[in-house]
This record gives structure tokens, sequence and C-alpha cells, in this order.
């Protein structure tokens, strides 16, 4: 029985250390911060934008709480990102990322205050959350 326990001591311990040991370090807690702040949104049949339209109407906006635009979804998607910058025309990302419901980073480095919107690659209904 007492082996058993050292074992047991012993598995608990080194799964404490490959995982940080359950100690919030300034990237997680950066993380879970932005997480935190996620936004809820639904596609509509038909419409491959969200919020629709695109390029006009309403844009999302990014904030000072993620450095990133993070995306989940009910249903496995192919999601981009469309860009409204300041000078120049809307364009989107060339490639599509595969989310599921597992919170997945598609665009990086994004400045606060940038407008975006996210594009679908297909017209099929879905919901999720997207932190930015």
């Amino acid at each position: 029985m007492r082996r058993i326990l050292v074992l047991l001591a012993a598995v608990v311990s080194i799964a404490g250390l490959t995982s940080g040991g359950g100690v919030a370090t300034a990237d997680t807690r950066t993380v879970q911060g932005c997480y935190d702040n996620a936004q809820p949104y639904a596609t509509v049949i038909g419409h491959r934008h969200y919020p629709r339209g695109y390029p006009d109407g309403a844009w999302l906006t990014t904030t000072a709480n993620c450095a990133d635009i993070n995306v989940t979804t009910n249903v496995p998607r192919l999601i981009r990102v469309c860009f409204d910058p300041t000078s120049g025309p809307p364009y989107c990302q060339t490639d599509y990322t595969h989310v599921g419901s597992w919170w997945t980073v598609i665009a990086t480095n994004v400045a606060n205050g940038t407008r975006f919107k996210l594009n679908f690659r297909t017209e099929i209904k879905a919901n999720g959350l997207y932190a930015a």
C-alpha cells in the first residue's frame, strides 16, 4: 500500500511540474483576461461574414484585452479575418484557419482599435465566442 501511495505522489508531483504547477504566470493571466472578455457571435444561413455584410455593415473592434483575435465555434469551421484599415480598402486574410470548440488564434499581434469581421468559408449557421 505504501508503495502505491509513493508512486501516486510521484505522479502528482511530476504532473504539477510539467503543467506549471498550477501557478499563474503573466502569460496565462493575459490569456485568461482576454478570454474573460469574450463576446458571443451567431451566423445566419446564407451569410459568410460576422457581422453581416462585407465591406459594408458593422465591424468588430479589437481591444486592449487581447493581442490576438481568438475564436471558438460550436461546429468545426474554416474562418479567416477581414480587416478594415484606416488607410486603404478592406481586405481578408488569404488563408482560412480550422476552428472548433477550443480557443484558436486566427490573427496575431493585432493593434488595439483595429476593425475586423469574421469570414466563414461556408454559409452554414454557427455560433461561438470571439475574443479580441
